[in-house]
């Protein structure tokens, strides 16, 4: 889980969101960001059971990479899946 905001050298401001080890590209962004949770791992059984038995999980949708000396990192932000329906909102001018 997240414990702290991500600082955004782009937007000069902290970001609710999740650090991803991923492949990171340009134009990316909006894409999900999904989480595999092996049925075997013991983190599945703490799944509810309203949610599903998929392993594959929504984390949240990627809103960035990080690059440094213009090489990309691997890594991206992703923005919280909780966080979505302000996501939502702040595209369709709510």
């Amino acid at each position: 889980m997240r414990a702290d905001p991500v600082w955004s050298d782009r937007r000069k401001d902290y970001q609710d969101a999740y650090l991803v080890e991923a492949v990171a590209l340009r134009r990316h962004s909006g894409s999900p960001a999904l989480v595999y949770i092996p049925p075997e791992d013991p983190r599945f059984r703490e799944i509810p059971d309203d949610i599903g038995a998929s392993a594959y999980y929504l984390l949240g949708l990627v809103r960035g990479y990080f690059t440094r000396a213009k090489q990309n990192e691997g890594m991206v932000a992703a923005v919280p899946v909780s966080k979505l329906s302000d996501v939502l909102s702040h595209v369709a001018g709510g």
